[in-house]
């Protein structure tokens, strides 16, 4: 078993100042931390942990985190343990008319991503993307749904009429791939650019339609 220090303005920089329940964005107070424990992860290696115990200021509410020990005594990450996050990304009203289902998918793949379930997060976000950009042809540009069906999403990105947004979409369908295979085509693009990407289709989305509710209130007015 390893004999690493441990301090607490080492763990101070370590843990996450937002809090997980309340998500205000100050100091988590540490109120104390386990020794060293050893255990054999899924791969049957040895690894060492501890547990650290915070306290939020605001809500007062307690969390709990484990921060794995590198091989070379090092601490440099915290994986919360309890409790998961009760946070929601909101998005745009008339986006979330036109797919909850977008919304529900893309929030699933948010909470996997908090709890460092890295290797599946990104295959969330990638089905996130293609619901939205089904759902938009379907409501938006009137794409038979029997059409929809048999077209791979390549294709159905390109009807989105706009040469620059279907780069957009196409871009992180490709990195929505790469999570969900072995080799990456394109291993300098990860997960914070496929969220990116999707955020600037969302916000292509909703610009849209809000140009079409402003042009039929002003076209209703001639």
């Amino acid at each position: 078993m390893t004999n690493v220090a441990v301090d607490e303005e080492t763990l101070k920089k370590i843990i996450p100042h937002e809090c997980p329940i309340c998500n205000w964005p100050g100091i988590q107070t540490i109120i104390g931390w386990t020794q060293v424990h050893e255990r054999r992860n899924r791969f049957r290696v040895l690894e060492n942990f501890i547990i650290v115990a915070t306290m939020c200021e605001k809500c007062q509410e307690l969390c709990s985190y484990e921060l794995p020990i590198l091989s070379n005594q090092v601490i440099q990450s915290a994986n919360r343990i309890i409790p998961i996050s009760n946070k929601t990304i909101d998005f745009p009203e008339n986006v979330t008319k036109i797919s909850e289902r977008f919304v529900d998918v893309y929030n699933q793949a948010s909470k996997a991503e908090e709890i460092n379930l890295n290797e599946i997060s990104g295959m969330g976000y990638r089905k996130a993307l293609e619901i939205l950009v089904i759902d938009y042809l379907l409501n938006e540009k009137k794409v038979d749904k029997k059409t929809a069906e048999k077209m791979p999403l390549s294709q159905l990105i390109d009807k989105i009429g706009n040469p620059r947004i279907s780069n957009i979409a196409k871009a992180s369908a490709w990195i929505g791939n790469d999570e969900s295979h072995y080799f990456r085509s394109n291993p300098k693009y990860g997960i914070k650019d496929l969220k990116t990407w999707i955020k600037a289709f969302v916000y292509y989305i909703e610009m849209n339609l809000s140009m079409d509710e402003a042009s039929k209130l002003v076209d209703g007015n001639k």
